[in-house]
């Protein structure tokens, strides 16, 4: 999967999740946003958790991996 991870119209930090087969420049375009933070994809760990890492080529942006992932993990969580 892939993510894409912005701050909305509120000013919320948030993370999408998406499919491979999307492109992040075409998704983040779909969505209202204020500010890109970063992008990357997301996969499982040993463990059955999530874990996100890498970059998005089309946004020309990192992931943060500690952070993105502690935020992904706090929204699957409610």
């Amino acid at each position: 999967m892939k993510y894409v991870r912005f701050t909305d119209e509120w000013l919320s930090d948030c993370i999408i999740v998406f499919s491979f087969s999307l492109n992040h420049n075409q998704t983040i375009e779909r969505i209202r946003h204020e500010t890109i933070v970063s992008a990357g994809f997301v996969s499982f760990d040993g463990d059955g958790g999530l874990y996100c890492f890498g970059r998005s080529e089309s946004l020309d942006l990192e992931s943060n991996p500690v952070e993105d992932t502690e935020l992904l993990m706090k929204q699957m969580k409610g």
